[in-house]
């Protein structure tokens, strides 16, 4: 009888440690839905800010700027956290200046309140 519950016992084990080891398929409709739905919010704020095509143009250019600068001092291996951290900071009030200069004062203020009181999710 101890021999059987032994048995039983390593089994189980035997089992936990393989699919502990085996591979979990990764799947892209996550990553792609995360996008689908930040394009969507873009857009709903972009509508509800009252940017032109010219504005929204401008704005993602300094985002897609913004992003890749991020990524090099993310990636920068001579830099420590503080330095990283500080970088960071400055980048992210670079590029809001440049954002806000884009920006009509009644946007501003349209933005402010919505980042304020955002609408509630579906």
């Amino acid at each position: 009888m101890k021999k059987l519950l032994v048995l039983a016992i390593t089994f189980c084990i035997a089992q936990m440690g393989l699919r502990a080891q085996s591979p979990q398929p990764k799947t892209a409709a996550p990553q792609t839905q995360n996008t689908e739905q930040q394009k969507a919010k873009k857009e709903s704020m972009d509508k509800q800010i009252g940017l032109t095509k010219d504005q929204s143009q401008k704005i993602s250019a300094y985002k897609k700027e913004e992003k890749s600068e991020k990524a090099e001092i993310l990636n920068n291996k001579n830099l420590s956290q503080k330095q990283k951290d500080d970088a960071l900071k400055a980048l992210k009030k670079e590029y809001k200046e440049k954002i806000d200069g884009v920006l009509t004062p009644d946007q501003k203020a349209k933005e402010a309140e919505l980042k304020k009181n955002p609408s509630p999710k579906n």
